[in-house]
């Protein structure tokens, strides 16, 4: 996945989203079907959105792409304060795993 790719697909999942929901998206345990109905009950998103932004995150953290997605994050004005904020702090806790 290049830089371009990893951008659409941080776009595909959403800042918030994938900042939100880090860490279910890294942990093995819950399937895709599973986040899948979190997403759609927590969010109210459609399955089809629901399905887009797990197949996506999943995607960025298949490719060890975190850190570089954590960073583009970071570094948006577009996410806001908080979630920017968040990022660093993801950021911080991905480098010492």
């Amino acid at each position: 996945m290049n830089n371009t790719q990893l951008r659409k697909a941080i776009q595909s999942v959403g800042m918030t989203t994938f900042i939100e929901y880090f860490d279910y998206f890294q942990q093995d345990c819950w399937s895709n079907t599973d986040l899948v109905e979190l997403l759609m009950s927590e969010r109210s998103y459609t399955e089809k959105s629901a399905k887009t932004k797990v197949v996506n995150a999943r995607r960025i953290m298949k490719a060890s792409l975190v850190a570089e997605a954590l960073t583009i994050i970071a570094n948006s004005k577009k996410a806001g304060l908080q979630i920017a904020s968040k990022a660093k702090e993801k950021m911080t806790g991905s480098i010492n795993k």
